[in-house]
């Protein structure tokens, strides 16, 4: 399955200088011109406030890091309001945060393939079926679930363009 998203490819980078109180996210653009070549670009903004994300994948260990580190670096208010989390079913995600239990509710991610989400400002996408599930249920159901999650990721972003993304998979 291909599926083409304007022919461009959003990564970002937060850091926060040890002379600053404010995030620095970097974003980096990748474009693939009708030429064939490669066009790159980058940014700098400096976010006075937490970025608003769509973090796909979320129950996995990368989604339960990331959401672990948004509350450190944004705190509990700001995570719960800020983080819509999805899994491949709907769920909660229960983390213990400097011994403070909390809870973040899951969306099932097939909910995720025609909603707009205007006023959110990226996307972190981890989620795959892993290659450990292959074995049990066969490469072809391997494979089509796979591409379901794929299909409604790209639907979403289709209706989203704004949306800047981070994806990440360590399948092959």
């Amino acid at each position: 399955m291909r599926t083409k998203l304007n022919n461009r490819l959003w990564l970002f980078l937060r850091s926060t200088p040890s002379n600053s109180t404010f995030p620095i996210l970097s974003f980096f653009e990748i474009r693939l011109r009708e030429s064939g070549s490669i066009a790159a670009s980058s940014s700098l903004f400096f976010m006075t406030l937490p970025p608003r994300l769509l973090v796909v994948g979320a129950t996995g260990w990368y989604g339960k890091t990331l959401v672990f580190e948004y509350l450190l670096s944004y705190g509990v208010a700001a995570s719960l309001k800020n983080l819509r989390l999805y899994a491949s079913r709907s769920t909660s995600l229960h983390l213990d945060f400097l011994g403070e239990s909390l809870v973040f509710e899951v969306h099932p991610l097939s909910s995720i393939r025609d909603q707009t989400y205007e006023d959110y400002d990226g996307m972190i996408w981890y989620a795959f079926l892993l290659r450990n599930k292959l074995s049990l249920i066969g490469f072809e159901a391997y494979r089509s679930v796979n591409d379901e999650i794929a299909s409604s990721v790209l639907n979403c972003l289709a209706l989203n363009p704004h949306l800047r993304v981070t994806f990440f998979s360590s399948i092959k």
